[in-house]
């Protein structure tokens, strides 16, 4: 058809032309919006957090308000529609590149000698559609590891062309067939000839419809690709990563996520009605247009209803706090259930074995330690009344209390204690820190089987054990308050079987009536606990792997009565909300994150670029993007034995940072933007996580000296690989918690030269300094509390000093409890630990 008539038709169709208006207005929206709008890279913490502590809400400098990053709405979203149709566009021009070569190539010689080779592209088509279009592109996208719009593009049109290659050889085969071709055959004209000047206008009408529905489908797979966040790298904004970005505040700032997928529905809904009305206007024999108002009525209103949605939908409210009982007990008494609920899954609550947090929290229930820390994080009895050092601190000596059993019934000695310690290091037991016990005399020939049990635990008499060392060691006390070394039940076999565990049982406040995994885990109070009245409650229901999300409506209707795990946006409303005063709690965790720095190879192992990034980098906008995080200075965090600093050990500090970039060789004038380290620099962080975000915050204060960062954005196993291996990482997030609070746990394991390996090292820095090493070996020796304290003091300015690490924030987690639970009180060690709590009131 003549394009005059076919113009005709499509200018009477409204639907086609809201289609060609809307394709108008991106086009203009992606050209002139990233130019009238702020940078979508750059965070503005100038502006107030919005309601709940959130992002930030529309303002006059913002219109559609901010990110989670505070990042401008708008001008990410305008910035994403240029990258969509840039991507889109030119997948679809691949697509029909492909399209067209195949099809064409196997249309024409359809009809000729040569239709085997119509025959073998049409298999290979057929063999190319078998795989799931989403499936392909997303597997291509986890293979390539790292994406940018280019590899995005090239991704979806070389997934893209088969069905349109179909498409095109059935119209080759019917223009072939026409008469004016075969005339210009019959005149000699040469194949090319006919190609060029028969076949291909002929397809023209073709290809322009079914480009415009190709477009709709790759804009859509676009932002597919970029939701399950293996599309275009971040901090690029796309509508895609947009949404997954947003997705935890759907019920407390609903217009983030209305945002983008507006534009991605209304691109999807222009480019499938211009291509709707291109293909009514390229048929003539269709019987006159009927039907299209409706079709355009139908696309204003859904688009219409979606913007309202978005603009009268109110935050979700969060349900008042119970009413506290005015006739309940104010002193604590027995009785009640406590009932509790974590998103985990507790296979085994097998001491010796059983690390993650969840197992943690019951086994503190279940198995009475030896040694234990107060809520003041001081080291104290528990088990044993008395312990005291002898010969500097090479031997130890416990003296347990009277009167303790077992749940079993079995009374607690000395000989227990030797028996659960030979138990959880026995040669057949898969102990995860029997490492951490390397100087018990006797535990190597144990551990090796050359000796039938570990000479330096001494049974001395019925109540006294001593605890007999290599050499020295002031951190050995606080390892007899981890799980390993609680006392177990004679019943609990010689050693740990990982297949067949022995059913948990200790001399701790709480027995385990019922463990059914994947559903709840039961447990009773032990009415012979060795602490007089203790536990308050009867019993504890511990549910297991319910989400987040569905933990809070059980908390709101009364059905749990604590509540320790949240999506960032609810527990930044709960913390701001002032009904919750009093019933909520900050823990914070003995770890601490930061930014480790490969001072083995280039670009670290210069001192002075080292120390620009430790004065570039400033960690307080963290805390206004989650309200659970807080900046640190320190490698050793609260909770955790430390000197008294009142002087910062890093600041942030811009001009410093700048000064140590020209003393680096690298000098970079931040009002011209020229200079500074001439290659991106990879940072490597765990992909969708706090770390990803906190990287594109750093990325942006990094570059203001003249570094740029490439984010590499990894799985936890592959991250875990890179860094611990040599040469293969050169900067990324480092998190490090501790196994006991005690500092040589900080500093030991991750950054003395012994924990240096060629691959699966936890000294990710590769730093090396003799004088470091042996400032913390004497530190570790050191019985007198004032000098140890003194000695990791100046371990602690090394390290300030060398920038193998940068410690920049540290973890807290929030609580949130119903007002008749009385009791509680944050650990330092334990995140919950709930041996003291008691209810007001009995629970329904």
């Amino acid at each position: 058809m003549r394009g005059g008539l076919a113009w005709e038709r499509l200018r009477r169709d409204p639907a086609a032309l809201a289609g060609l208006l809307g394709v108008v207005l991106l086009l203009l929206f992606a050209v002139v919006g990233p130019v009238l709008t702020a940078d979508p890279l750059i965070s503005d913490f100038a502006q107030p957090p919005g309601p709940g502590g959130g992002p930030p809400g529309p303002s006059a400098a913002h219109w559609l308000g901010s990110d989670p990053l505070y990042r401008d709405l708008l001008a990410r979203l305008a910035y994403g529609a240029r990258l969509s149709l840039a991507v889109s566009l030119g997948a679809t021009t691949l697509s029909l590149l492909i399209a067209i070569t195949v099809g064409l190539t196997a249309g024409y010689l359809a009809t000729s000698r040569w239709r085997w080779v119509d025959t073998v592209l049409m298999r290979t088509v057929d063999v190319a559609m078998a795989f799931p279009y989403l499936l392909l592109i997303t597997a291509i996208g986890v293979a390539l590891d790292h994406s940018n719009a280019v590899t995005v593009t090239i991704i979806l049109g070389l997934t893209g062309w088969t069905g349109l290659s179909r498409l095109v050889r059935a119209e080759t085969i019917a223009l072939r067939s026409r008469a004016y071709v075969m005339a210009a055959q019959a005149l000699g004209a040469s194949h090319a000839r006919v190609i060029l000047q028969h076949i291909l206008p002929g397809l023209r009408a073709t290809l322009l419809v079914v480009g415009s529905h190709a477009a709709a489908q790759m804009i859509l797979a676009e932002a597919v690709l970029s939701y399950l966040t293996v599309g275009i790298a971040p901090p690029t904004p796309t509508w895609g990563r947009m949404l997954h970005e947003v997705e935890h505040y759907i019920g407390s700032a609903p217009h983030l996520l209305a945002a983008p997928a507006i534009a991605i529905l209304f691109s999807v809904l222009s480019f499938t009605r211009l291509g709707d009305g291109l293909r009514d206007a390229y048929q003539p024999q269709r019987a006159p247009l009927r039907g299209h108002r409706a079709r355009l009525l139908v696309d204003v209103v859904v688009v219409a209803a979606a913007i309202v949605l978005a603009a009268s939908h109110r935050p979700e409210p969060l349900a008042a706090p119970a009413r506290a009982n005015p006739t309940a007990a104010t002193i604590p008494h027995r009785g009640g259930t406590l009932r509790l609920a974590t998103s985990f899954d507790i296979y085994s609550l097998e001491p010796a074995t059983a690390y993650n947090e969840a197992a943690r929290n019951i086994d503190d229930l279940v198995f009475a330690r030896l040694l234990d820390f107060d809520p003041q994080g001081t080291l104290t009895g528990a088990l044993c009344e008395r312990f005291e050092a002898l010969e500097n601190g090479t031997r130890l000596r416990l003296t347990l209390r009277p009167g303790v059993h077992f749940h079993d019934g079995a009374p607690l000695t000395a000989a227990d204690v030797k028996r659960s310690l030979e138990r959880s290091f026995h040669p057949r037991t898969p102990s995860p820190v029997a490492s951490l016990y390397n100087r018990l005399r006797g535990l190597d020939a144990f551990r090796k089987g050359t000796s039938s049990n570990i000479t330096g635990v001494v049974v001395v008499d019925g109540r006294t054990v001593e605890f007999q060392l290599t050499e020295s060691d002031a951190t050995f006390p606080a390892l007899l308050s981890l799980a390993a070394a609680a006392p177990v039940c004679p019943s609990s076999g010689r050693y740990v079987d990982a297949k067949h565990p022995t059913p948990p049982c200790g001399a701790g406040p709480f027995r385990v009536t019922q463990h059914i995994a994947g559903e709840r885990i039961v447990l009773q109070r032990f009415e012979h606990y060795y602490l007089p009245g203790r536990p308050y409650l009867n019993s504890i229901e511990w549910s297991l792997k319910m989400p987040a999300r569905t933990q809070r409506y059980r908390f709101e209707r009364g059905e749990l009565d604590l509540l320790s795990e949240f999506t960032s946006a609810a527990a930044a409303r709960y913390a701001h909300d002032k009904r919750f005063r009093g019933l909520t709690s900050w823990v914070t965790k003995p770890a601490v994150h930061g930014v480790f720095l490969n001072t083995e190879q280039p670009p670290f192992n210069n001192l002075h670029l080292r120390r620009a990034v430790a004065f570039a980098l400033d960690p307080a906008p963290l805390s206004r993007v989650r309200s659970n995080i807080i900046s640190t200075h320190r490698m050793l965090p609260p909770g955790v034995p430390r000197p008294i600093r009142h002087a910062p050990l890093r600041r942030h500090d811009l001009a410093q940072a700048l000064k140590e970039m020209a003393l680096a060789g690298y000098a970079y004038d931040p009002h011209q933007r020229s200079g500074g380290y001439p290659t991106p620099i990879d940072y490597l962080a765990v992909s969708d996580t706090f770390e990803q975000a906190a990287a594109e915050l750093f990325q942006q204060q990094l570059a203001a000296v003249g570094l740029r960062l490439r984010l590499r954005l990894v799985s936890w196993g592959s991250w875990l690989s890179l860094v611990t291996t040599r040469g293969q990482a050169h900067m990324g997030w480092r998190g490090w918690a501790a196994d006991f609070p005690d500092p040589a746990n900080f500093f030991e394991p991750i950054l003395t030269t012994a924990a240096i390996q060629p691959a699966g090292g936890q000294n990710v820095s590769f730093f090396s300094d003799p004088a470091f090493d042996a400032l913390v070996a004497r530190a570790h020796r050191e019985t007198d509390p004032e000098t140890r304290l003194a000695l990791y003091g100046a371990a602690e300015r090394m390290v300030a000093k060398q920038v193998p690490f940068i410690p920049l924030y540290l973890n807290r987690s929030l609580l949130l409890r119903q007002p008749y639970l009385r009791g509680y009180r944050p650990h330092p060690v334990v995140p919950l630990r709930l041996r003291d709590v008691w209810l007001a009131r009995r629970t329904p």
